[in-house]
């Protein structure tokens, strides 16, 4: 068990590095081709662009371990079959997800708490009525995002299983069977 703790940890590290900076590189993108880069770019700063960048990783990381975590405890076979991508993804998103809605509210309630003093508490029902569902619609569109990169990864799976295949092989030409 000492052995596979290791390798789990590294997975689970390259998988959150890896879709956290396609995911801000996607979102870099889209504003850029939108024309609203310059203009986003210009309300933030190098330190707060890194700390939610980190932040943001940290979300993921956490979350690809639950999902990681997931496979492993409901005895789905090992996350280097392509079938368990996908679901174990579709749960890291979807509690990544929440992890950044979280993130979001707290800044949200810490930047309006402080000016208003007492009467902000006259907010907190209606903070905690926007936080279940805001959760559960973050929840939901994370889980769909977790659903493409499982879509990802289980591509990735199955080009490396049949490069691995190849090469082991010795074949002089590449094959490429999808199958198991």
């Amino acid at each position: 068990m000492a052995g596979t703790d290791g390798m789990r940890g590294l997975r689970a590290w390259s998988l959150a590095t890896f879709r956290t900076t396609s995911f801000m590189t996607a979102a870099v993108l889209t504003l850029h081709l939108r024309g609203t880069l310059p203009a986003f770019l210009h309300r933030l700063d190098t330190s707060i662009g890194f700390a939610a960048f980190v932040a943001f990783w940290v979300a993921t990381w956490v979350a690809t371990r639950i999902g990681l975590h997931m496979a492993e405890r409901d005895a789905v076979a090992a996350y280097g079959a392509p079938g368990t991508a996908i679901p174990t993804t579709i749960v890291a998103g979807g509690w990544n997800g929440v992890f950044v809605f979280a993130m979001l509210a707290l800044t949200v309630v810490a930047a309006f708490a402080q000016p208003q003093g007492v009467r902000a508490l006259a907010a907190v029902p209606v903070f905690l009525f926007g936080a279940v569902i805001g959760s559960l619609l973050a929840f939901t569109i994370g889980g769909i995002a977790g659903f493409v990169y499982g879509l990802v990864d289980a591509l990735v799976i199955l080009i490396g299983a049949a490069l691995f295949r190849w090469v082991s092989a010795g074949v002089k030409e590449p094959v490429l069977r999808l199958e198991r």
